[in-house]
């Protein structure tokens, strides 16, 4: 694909979400992950993919409850119930935003399927 030489990670652990410009923007910030892969980037957020070890390599499109459960599992809920209120409102925006589970082993394959199947669906 023409930009597979273009693509940069943005964080190796959880990029920082922000809500600007009528659509949610994934951030660089120093805390990478253990592999250190990030840097100074911002960029739109499309979809989001979940994943998941497995035999084969897959993925699919996931339901928006589905979508739901997994991005509580990924942030930081606060104690304060405004902070609280805040968080919730921020999760409806997440939620328009298509998700997929990928389910993958370390074979190289796993990258090509998850590539495939993420460029398809934004045709």
């Amino acid at each position: 694909h023409k930009n597979l030489n273009t693509l940069k990670v943005i964080n190796g652990d959880k990029p920082v979400l922000w809500i600007k410009y009528g659509g949610v923007y994934a951030c660089g910030n120093p805390w990478r992950g253990k592999e250190g892969f990030g840097g100074k980037i911002i960029q739109k957020v499309t979809s989001f993919c979940f994943l998941e070890r497995g035999k084969d390599n897959n993925i699919k499109k996931i339901e928006k409850d589905e979508e739901l459960k997994l991005l509580l599992k990924q942030i930081y809920l606060p104690n304060e119930e405004k902070a609280m209120q805040k968080t919730f409102d921020f999760l409806e925006e997440l939620v328009k935003i298509p998700a997929y589970k990928l389910k993958c082993n370390m074979n190289s394959d796993a990258f090509k399927v998850a590539f495939n199947g993420l460029i398809k669906s934004e045709r």
